[in-house]
């Protein structure tokens, strides 16, 4: 068998078609393929890609947008893992686009009958989905409406910055003779002034440390003091807020991670199948 896989160069036959695979796992299942003796199973074979190829003939390629291999955070969050912000987005689109892929080949005015079984059991989560898509954008950034606390912390957030820019702003305006320089610096991560050092203790709040000449110190007014507590607070929270909606999706997914990666696993042989019609 070996010797005449080398005589057909069946390898490199593989690696050709294995290009016009559309993920990694499709890729994976035309490089790893073996010729069968099975009567059963080269009859079925032939017959899906009979289908595949006048399916390509008469509607065009299908969609595989959005479809990767998910299996890694689908065990993960089986066991119990948090997934990252990034893992989720990952599994939310690959929901989506099995679904999209499901949904193209229903909307065709033509049956084709040897690949009715395969996408039949493309499982619809569509909760899951709507969960997901509500909670994270295509940036991976975690959006406003994935939870009511976490719209308000935000609010809370922004409207704690505007007074930050404002008060700020009026102290640069009313202390100017005081400043070394009109602007506001950062010292460890904190807004500050930096004001000649006779003039540090004209105001009520924290010296902060001294510029490396020494010809000026890092001075926080006590409104900053307590307005920057108070957005490193709400921050902390939207830090924890952000922490639960992961934890909760991530058990969602390992609910349904059997399901997922068996959609996993039909989409992969679609797109070896796809591939080598």
């Amino acid at each position: 068998m070996i010797e005449a896989k080398t005589r057909l160069e069946f390898d490199k036959i593989l690696e050709r078609i294995a290009h016009h695979a559309s993920f990694s796992m499709g890729k994976d299942r035309v490089l790893n393929s073996e010729p069968s003796f099975s009567t059963l199973i080269v009859n079925r074979e032939l017959k899906r890609l009979k289908a595949a190829m006048l399916l390509l003939v008469e509607q065009g390629p299908l969609t595989f947008g959005g479809i990767s291999d998910v299996s890694f955070p689908l065990d993960r969050s089986n066991k119990g893992a948090v997934l990252t912000v990034e893992e989720l987005v990952d599994v939310g689109r690959f929901i989506n686009g099995s679904h999209r892929l499901k949904k193209q080949y229903e909307g065709f005015d033509k049956q084709y009958e040897a690949l009715d079984d395969l996408f039949e059991s493309i499982v619809v989560l569509d909760n899951l989905a709507k969960v997901i898509q509500k909670s994270f954008g295509e940036g991976g950034e975690v959006l406003d409406s994935a939870s009511s606390s976490l719209r308000d912390i935000r609010r809370e957030i922004r409207q704690i910055e505007g007074q930050i820019d404002r008060q700020t702003q009026s102290f640069l305006n009313k202390h100017k003779d005081a400043l070394v320089e009109q602007v506001v610096t950062l010292y460890h991560g904190r807004r500050a002034f930096l004001i000649n050092p006779r003039d540090k203790y004209k105001f009520s709040g924290t010296i902060l440390g001294e510029s490396a000449s020494g010809q000026s110190v890092y001075f926080e007014p006590q409104f900053l003091n307590t307005l920057q507590n108070k957005l490193q607070a709400l921050r902390n929270q939207e830090k924890d807020e952000i922490e639960r909606i992961c934890a909760m999706i991530s058990h969602m997914i390992g609910s349904e991670s059997a399901q997922i990666l068996a959609n996993l696993e039909t989409c992969a042989i679609l797109d070896s199948l796809f591939a080598r019609a």
